[in-house]
């Protein structure tokens, strides 16, 4: 495994931690069955979410827990974005991180 060396205290980084962040900071362009998945989903976290506003007092608690439903909501889409891949096209996201590691290495030569 090549290990990249930050210009920060010596402090190195693989290229598996230099995929995962690739992911997480790169765009990633629904495809096939993801955006009926992404509607059913919210659908029901707003569904959960009527029933929690019906069911307790407004107060600091039940903010908290809208809030924490709501982040649920986002893990869950960004679960579905993030580790899926098209079969059917290229995904954009994973062209163009593509192009920037070759530009990176022809930064090297």
């Amino acid at each position: 495994m090549k290990k990249i060396l930050l210009p920060v205290a010596g402090y190195t980084m693989s290229e598996e931690d230099l995929r995962e962040l690739e992911n997480r900071f790169t765009y990633h362009a629904p495809h096939s069955s993801q955006v009926v998945r992404y509607t059913t989903l919210r659908a029901k976290y707003l569904e959960l979410a009527k029933e929690i506003m019906e069911s307790i007092p407004k107060c600091r608690e039940e903010a908290v827990a809208l809030t924490n439903l709501e982040q649920s909501m986002f893990w869950a889409n960004a679960a579905i974005a993030r580790n899926e891949y098209s079969e059917t096209r290229e995904d954009f996201s994973t062209r163009r991180v593509e192009n920037y590691r070759g530009k990176e290495a022809d930064k090297a030569e």
